[in-house]
């Protein structure tokens, strides 16, 4: 009597058991691309042959089809939920990390997986799980110091670019502080520099009434919502027309433990192909 007849349909036939699925756990029922994505599907292929992937896991399209009933049930997102932190905390353990905590935290990627690529049309968030207390309390490593504050200005840049603001806007903040300190690549910023962007990336959010949560499972469960909302922007929907991808489609979300690949000189990230794709 309190629900609609499409969105008790949408209740009955949504399956939580195919909801979720880790890195490095089989699962025959999901492991496809129309579950996975093909991004998801592929690392999970990598890490079934024993290859370093870093730990992680994916919300299927079983949730983006069912999205508008799962995320407004109480019952259903709170188990949503909790199948999210259980494998967080599987994360911690292999990595022996911990999201949100100040001294050994564990950072999140969180991006879209979709069938069909959809290269620069969907949203992604890095870095999830950053805040204030945590970049402050890591800075007093020094060999931390600097990673940390690079981490977290990308993290209020992407926020930032998410909620409409164009990245020139940023760009200028970074090549206006080159001019300042005489600084020629990024890179070259001390940590304390560096900490000066991120409060310069700071007051342009606060100047457009944008609000980051420096609880880090609010940031998640927003960052999760991004994802999915961004398979509706213009972009992607235009990106959908031109290759005739069907709409209800959808994407998945892969959550993965992040690559710091700013951590020193002697670190990196980055994209591999082979000669011939």
């Amino acid at each position: 009597e309190n629900y609609q007849e499409k969105y008790i349909s949408n209740m009955m036939t949504y399956n939580p058991d195919l909801a979720i699925t880790s890195f490095d756990i089989p699962n025959s029922q999901m492991d496809n691309r129309v579950f996975l994505g093909a991004k998801a599907y592929y690392l999970k292929k990598l890490t079934s042959y024993g290859l370093p992937v870093p730990p992680g896991f994916v919300l299927t399209t079983e949730v983006f089809r069912h999205r508008d009933t799962v995320l407004d049930h109480p019952f259903m997102s709170l188990e949503l939920e909790n199948f999210v932190y259980r494998e967080i905390g599987r994360i911690e353990e292999t990595c022996g990390l911990k999201f949100g905590s100040k001294k050994n935290p564990l950072f999140l990627s969180v991006r879209s997986g979709t069938a069909i690529s959809l290269p620069g049309a969907m949203n992604t968030v890095l870095n999830v799980g950053i805040n204030d207390e945590i970049a402050e309390n890591m800075e007093k490593d020094k060999k931390n110091a600097w990673m940390i504050w690079d981490s977290y200005r990308r993290f209020i840049q992407s926020w930032g670019m998410i909620n409409g603001i164009e990245r020139s806007v940023f760009d200028k903040i970074i090549n206006d502080f080159k001019l300042i300190y005489n600084i020629e690549k990024k890179a070259d910023f001390p940590a304390k520099q560096m900490k000066e962007l991120v409060c310069e990336y700071k007051k342009v959010l606060r100047e457009k009434n944008i609000i980051i949560h420096q609880d880090p499972y609010i940031q998640l469960r927003q960052a999760l919502n991004i994802v999915l909302d961004s398979w509706d922007t213009e972009r992607a929907q235009a990106y959908r027309e031109h290759l005739q991808i069907a709409e209800e489609w959808g994407t998945a979300i892969i959550i993965q433990k992040m690559v710091m690949g700013n951590k020193s000189s002697s670190s990196g990230s980055g994209v591999v192909f082979t000669h011939n794709p």
